[in-house]
């Protein structure tokens, strides 16, 4: 197998909930945690549906999918997003 060289190698973007800096990581950012610092959709399975449910202690925090728009936003138009 033909090795990786830094050029074609990905960065590693850590989202966790932490501001400690994740082992291997380039950049590590801190996020709130869903249902806790900020609302949240969840699977209910008392009514097997989705439900809202609202932050208990609402923090500065972005969530992840905030943070993941951000970046996405950056990419280059060229560059296709797994998802």
């Amino acid at each position: 197998q033909k090795k990786q060289t830094r050029k074609n190698r990905m960065a590693l973007i850590a989202l966790a909930k932490t501001q400690e800096p994740i082992a291997g990581a380039a950049v590590t950012i801190a996020i709130g945690e869903a249902g806790v610092d900020h609302e949240a959709v969840v699977y209910s399975g008392r009514t097997g549906s989705l439900r809202s449910i609202d932050a208990r202690a609402a923090s500065e925090l972005p969530s992840a999918a905030t943070v993941i728009r951000l970046v996405a936003s950056h990419v280059s138009a060229e560059a296709a997003l797994p998802c």
